[in-house]
């Protein structure tokens, strides 16, 4: 009798087990693809600023290559406030730019003049420029 209880044991911890893990996975898996679906909406505005974003950091680019600031550090980043209005900062690192500013800082006024004026990313979005 002791074997047939402990056959029905071991039957019953495998169908548990196997249970637990297609629970799991099943979980797993709803948890992966919640994660990667978008509404539509939202994607086409995500690629629309993705866009925009380039073009405006190739155009910062191209100020930095005529103020002679080759292969300067730009670090854009953004913050989306919760009506949509996205909030970007532009970090800019050169060694020229750091010995400047202990010096004086009359070419960085001039570039910050100039990356002023290149047209904003996105309408009603904001760029505060850091040096």
């Amino acid at each position: 009798m002791k074997k047939g209880l402990l056959n029905r044991r071991n039957v019953v911890y495998m169908i548990v087990t196997i249970l637990l893990i297609l629970f799991i996975s099943l979980m797993i898996g709803k948890t992966a693809y919640s994660m990667e679906k978008n509404n539509s909406r939202g994607r086409i505005l995500d690629g629309y600023c993705k866009e925009a974003e380039d073009r405006y950091t190739e155009q910062v680019r191209d100020v930095l290559n005529e103020m002679g600031y080759r292969n300067a550090g730009i670090m854009l980043s953004v913050i989306v406030e919760g009506n949509g209005i996205r909030n970007y900062t532009l970090k800019i690192n050169h060694r020229k730019l750091n010995d400047e500013s202990k010096a004086g800082g009359e070419k960085k006024e001039e570039l910050i003049r100039a990356l002023e004026r290149i047209p904003v990313i996105m309408e009603g979005s904001s760029v505060n420029i850091e040096i």
